[in-house]
Order: structure tokens, then sequence, then C-alpha cells
């Protein structure tokens, strides 16, 4: 089943090298690399030190992260050690910069990119509004060099849909899986199994009811940018108690 069909996010996959001006490299117009940016001789921090950067979890597979940046303002050069995904929660446009390279981008609401990591960045917000982000740090590596399906790649084809949900597969590598969930208001995302760990984020506010087996039923109620984490294996149903439709990404770590 095909992602666009369900009118799912958009995914921007965009794999960054920033070892020197020419490395960084354009996928599927997601984003254009632009002019080399002057040399700075500022000291990478690590993310927990900047005020832009708001811890929201930090296990032995993921590292995520609320990003917040002022109109017009940026982060501190930030130490990025693992490759990452970035959600966009509005409309954005803003600047990744290194040490060498600048790198331009824009996002939709709900929009996604996969980046590399292992270089020192800064975001450089270009608008007049806040810079609203969710960044996912795998700590064992995404690999999106290497993709199963999406990115630059055939699309996925795994995905479900009947009476008041879709669930789609955006991209997959032998690392981690991304996946994307709408239910409209009253549905039901039927009883299914996650062999691995994985970690919900809302992209819209919402009331669930998370059915575990053999558990009573836990009652989530989340705002646009939230997360939860599942510790695999489990298995359980969604329900949308909410009277607005719930979207929601789904990150499975496979390794």
């Amino acid at each position: 089943m095909e992602a666009k069909r369900l009118g799912c996010i958009c995914l921007l996959a965009t794999l960054l090298s920033f070892t020197s001006p020419a490395a960084a490299q354009h996928r599927n117009g997601a984003a254009k690399a632009v002019g080399a940016s002057s040399h700075t001789t500022a000291t990478p921090v690590a993310m927990d030190a900047d005020a832009c950067f708001q811890s929201e979890l930090q296990n032995h597979q993921v590292k995520i992260f609320r990003v917040r940046v002022a109109a017009q303002a940026s982060t501190a050069l930030d130490i990025h050690e693992h490759d990452y995904i970035v959600v966009s929660l509005a409309d954005s446009a803003f600047k990744i910069k290194s040490e060498f390279n600048s790198l331009s981008v824009q996002m939709k609401a709900g929009e996604v990119q996969v980046l590399k990591g292992g270089w020192p960045q800064r975001l450089v917000n270009t608008t007049d509004a806040p810079l609203d982000l969710v960044e996912i740090e795998a700590v064992r590596g995404i690999d999106p060099e290497h993709p199963e399906c999406g990115l630059a790649v055939a699309e996925c084809r795994d995905g479900e849909f009947g009476e008041g949900f879709t669930f789609s597969t955006l991209f997959e590598t032998r690392k981690i899986k991304l996946s994307r969930v709408d239910l409209s208001a009253g549905g039901v995302l039927p009883k299914h199994a996650h062999i691995e760990s994985h970690v919900l984020i809302a992209l819209a506010d919402m009331k669930l009811s998370n059915q575990d087996a053999d558990k009573d039923a836990e009652n989530l109620q989340l705002k646009a940018g939230e997360i939860v984490w599942h510790e695999g294996p489990e298995e359980h149903t969604l329900t949308n108690a909410g009277d607005k439709d719930a979207l929601i990404l789904v990150v499975e770590f496979k390794e």
C-alpha cells in the first residue's frame, strides 16, 4: 500500500556529510546544500547543555529532544553523536550549519527528515515564527545509506488499513522502522505485535486508550510533540478516545 495514497507525511531523506564543503548530498529534492558557511571557532556542547534542547527521553536505545528555537535565532554548536530523525511540528524553514557547510531545509508540519550524525551542527531558524521540532537520535544508528524500503529506494508496501485507521511504513533499515498511524475519532488500530521496543510521537493533540494484552487499558492524553515509550516485546491495541483524528509516528528499534 503506497503511503502517498494515505495522505501520509512526506519523508525527506537527506544524508549529510559535513567533512568538507562538497560533501553535502541532495536526496529526492528534500533539501539543497548551499554555499559554505564561514569558519567558526565555537566550542561544541552537548545537547543537554543547550537551552534550545529539552530532553524528553534518554535510554540505551534512543535520545529524544524537543527543540525550540526563537524566530531568527539559533542553537549552540551542538554535538550530534548519532544518526537522527527530525520531525517538524509546524511549517518551518531553517539551516543546519557545520564548520564548513550550510544546508537549507524547509518542512511542512508533520514532515520528517533523516540525517547523519557524527558532526557538531547548529540549527538556525530563518523565519519570524518559532521553530518547533522533535529530534530522535538512535544510539545504535539508523544506517540510512542502506534502506530496505523508503528513502532512496522503493516505497514500503507493508501497511494496512481498515475502518477508522490506516497504518503505513514510511521507511525501514536493518536498525529501525518508521511508521505512521492515522486514527479517526473512535478509530481502533487492531491488536498488533512489536518484537522490539518502540516509541510513539504525537503529531496532534489526542486522547488514546492503549490496551496491552492481559492488562488494564491505559488512558493517554497527549499534546503534539509528546512521546510515549513502550518497552518490547509488546502486543497491544490502540483506540482514539478523542473527537479528532489522531496522527502518530511510531519508531521501532530493531537492534
